[in-house]
């Protein structure tokens, strides 16, 4: 054989080994990827059937009487937990591990969900007792109470108090003991009421000053009734007012 022949028989025996050796990867990737689906089949009924195994025992798995959300540096977040006293409560946290929203329910049927500052201070709060009264509730930065709302059985009431959480303005609407009417009240601050406004069941208006030594006691005001304006005397409710 001449040179030529040998060059041109070598280089179709290297083609021929490459040919051969990318069939046979070829078909270890065949074999490998069924292989990987065998297994995955097989894993999964394996998982399945355990899961199936253990379906009688999942309740008592996960009975836990507390649970703690830590983040990626090990802070704590949030706190879920039953206490001695039968309260479930529901607490999150800020960055710091301060509390900022509390979630509680008492084994009485009270709930209430509160919003705190950075401070500890409670901001604002939502109840519904267990009696049915339902109160919203919204505090300054020293945790004193501003600004209320209540709803209960025979009315609803708002309210404004001063800076030391002393009630200053009442604005309420009840309708109890044959009583009926829409009244908003002015306090000083002890805390006593000194005018009221209000309109009773037969839409009558008033407007009346009340004693500071008995805010149950009528210094004078005025009402209406058909159309007139009349003047109130010391110490009496008119009839047409519910006076007795």
């Amino acid at each position: 054989m001449d040179t030529k022949t040998l060059e041109t028989t070598g280089a179709k025996s290297l083609t021929d080994r490459v040919e051969q050796l990318e069939r046979t990867l070829r078909k270890l990737r065949v074999i490998l990827a069924f292989a990987v689906l065998v297994g995955a089949v097989v894993g999964f009924t394996a998982v399945l059937s355990l899961a199936k195994a253990q379906d009688d025992k999942q309740a008592e798995m996960y009975r836990v009487g507390g649970l703690v959300l830590v983040d990626k540096n090990g802070r704590s977040r949030g706190t879920w937990a039953v206490l001695d006293d039968g309260d479930v409560v529901l607490k999150m946290n800020d960055a710091r591990e301060n509390p900022r929203v509390v979630m509680l329910v008492d084994k009485e049927g009270h709930a209430e969900v509160s919003l705190l500052d950075g401070a500890g201070n409670a901001r604002g709060s939502w109840v519904a007792a267990a009696n049915g009264e339902t109160e919203f509730l919204l505090s300054d930065s020293k945790g004193k109470p501003r600004l209320g709302a209540k709803v209960e059985a025979n009315g609803a009431y708002f309210q404004i108090n001063d800076g030391q959480g002393v009630p200053r303005t009442l604005w309420s609407v009840i309708a109890a003991d044959g009583v009926d009417k829409a009244e908003f009240g002015l306090y000083d601050k002890g805390p006593k009421r000194r005018l009221a406004m209000f309109s009773n069941g037969e839409g009558t208006p008033a407007i009346v000053f009340l004693d500071v030594a008995n805010p149950m006691a009528v210094l004078g005001g005025w009402y209406v009734k058909d159309s007139q304006l009349l003047p109130m005397s010391k110490g009496t409710l008119p009839d047409a007012l519910g006076g007795r």
